[in-house]
């Protein structure tokens, strides 16, 4: 049914407004207003009910995996029709996209800064306007699918049109809908040192069989290993 568990527990904590971290740094990965324990209990039930691949998204195997029909589903970002379509040529038509079940999120993005130190930050600045404009945007999202972070974008035209791959779907407005009603979620600065070190976890899990209990005390005692550095 899924690709791997990983991407489930990524994807239930963009769901959540807190993961690791209250605003004021503390570690909150125990507490019930963390999302950690719930992702992680539902990423380890889809391993024990079977209905992960396994394989490592984008990789040769998922690639196979996606083109053959092996796996029916994952949860992505926008970027991920392209991947998608260049792995899986012969699925052409068969797929659909669809808000993620439990609401909207946001897995990552990017960023746009100007050194202290650059000696051409006017140009730089200039150059910053010219991606963030809407317009510019939407010429992006045409050819690359490089999704709008502009709200005003997400009302273009383009947004509307169908794609023969996902079945004549018009997909640009599912994730529209999903872009103007995500909540805003705070990460945190170790946000990445400590998703790799749980995803680790997890793989051990799915991958070697390691018992999900002590799984998840290794996963918290390496955790706390890490934020004493």
């Amino acid at each position: 049914m899924l690709d791997n568990i990983t991407n489930i527990y990524t994807q239930i904590n963009a769901q959540s407004d807190h993961i690791y971290f209250a605003e004021d740094g503390s570690f909150i990965g125990e507490s019930p207003e963390s999302s950690m324990k719930t992702a992680w209990d539902t990423a380890v039930t889809a391993s024990q009910m079977k209905l992960s691949a396994n394989t490592t998204t984008s990789s040769s195997e998922w690639n196979a995996a996606m083109n053959n029909g092996r796996i029916a589903s994952f949860v992505g970002a926008v970027w991920m029709k392209e991947i998608l379509m260049q792995a899986a040529p012969d699925t052409s038509g068969k797929w659909k996209v669809a808000r993620a079940p439990g609401g909207d999120g946001n897995n990552g993005g990017s960023f746009l800064a100007i050194m202290k130190t650059s000696k051409y930050p006017q140009e730089a600045f200039d150059v910053m306007k010219y991606i963030q404009n809407p317009e510019n945007q939407v010429q992006s999202f045409k050819k690359i699918n490089l999704f709008p972070s502009a709200t005003e974008a997400l009302d273009a035209p383009v947004m509307k049109e169908t794609e023969e791959f996902f079945g004549n779907q018009a997909t640009g407005e599912v994730f529209s809908e999903s872009a103007r009603n995500v909540k805003p979620a705070y990460f945190g600065g170790k946000y990445a040192n400590l998703n790799g070190i749980v995803n680790r976890e997890l793989s051990s899990v799915a991958l070697e069989g390691k018992n999900p209990d002590k799984a998840w005390k290794d996963a918290l005692a390496r955790v706390k290993k890490e934020l004493l550095r």
